[in-house]
């Protein structure tokens, strides 16, 4: 009974010096209240229970550790896109570069051991760098916007209604319409040539039979690493470990 006297008269009594009750708005606490700053950044990690933003994402997602989150997926297409660009850039296919480590760096993130894990903290860590940098990139465009008034420079210009009245005196998208009808008779025409050869048949039965390129390959390579992970949890279930 004491104790809630004692806690009601404290609400009661008026603030001491240099302990405010309610600061108003825009005005910095006291000096002496900054000490308790890392405190209440230490007290708001509580609710990850000491994970880092990785753990999390992938307990939220109920992966185990040797299995890929999206994130980790998309930063290693990221760097698959970049590196296959370099690497072919010499022979003056970058593209194709790009297109082919896209598609096979995420293979990456399924391998075991340290060289996996490794792969998916490097994926993780690209996709957090590039989101990084667009929000950088954005706030850089909304500071320029603010002082060189882009979007009102962009609007005066006015370059739909000035391409219109281009297309209007040289009839472009009728040109283009025409070539592209043109383009689908003469690719009919090619298919239904190799249709009467029968090639069309022989490369049907053949990626049937084969299940060629990249997206067959990679469903079969991931789940056999699922299928994999599983029975190294049911192994150590029953040896007694988890």
């Amino acid at each position: 009974m004491r104790h809630a006297v004692a806690l009601f008269a404290f609400q009661l009594a008026p603030p001491a010096a240099g302990f405010p009750r309610q600061l108003p708005i825009g005005v910095r606490p006291p000096a002496c209240f900054a000490q308790a700053a890392p405190r209440a950044e230490a007290f708001a990690t509580f609710g990850g229970f000491g994970l880092d933003p990785r753990a999390m994402r992938r307990m939220s997602e109920m992966k185990r550790a040797d299995e890929p989150v999206r994130e980790e997926l998309q930063g290693l297409c990221l760097l698959g896109a970049v590196g296959g660009s370099l690497l072919l850039a010499g022979s003056g296919n970058a593209f194709l570069g790009g297109v082919l480590g896209s598609q096979l760096a995420p293979l990456l993130s399924t391998a075991d051991g340290a060289a996996g894990e490794r792969s998916r903290a490097a994926g993780w860590e690209a996709w957090a760098a590039f989101l990084a940098a667009r929000a950088r990139a954005v706030r850089a465009w909304r500071a320029a916007d603010a002082r060189y008034d882009l979007s009102g420079r962009w609007r005066r210009l006015d370059l739909p209604r000035r391409a219109r009245r281009f297309d209007a005196r040289f009839d472009c998208s009728g040109k283009a319409s025409a070539a592209g009808r043109r383009a689908v008779e003469l690719g009919r025409s090619l298919l239904a040539l190799l249709e009467r050869r029968g090639v069309t048949g022989k490369v049907r039965s053949l990626w049937q039979r084969r299940q060629t390129g990249l997206p067959a390959r990679w469903r079969e390579f991931e789940q056999e690493q699922l299928l994999r992970a599983r029975m190294r949890q049911l192994r150590d279930q029953e040896g007694g470990g988890f």
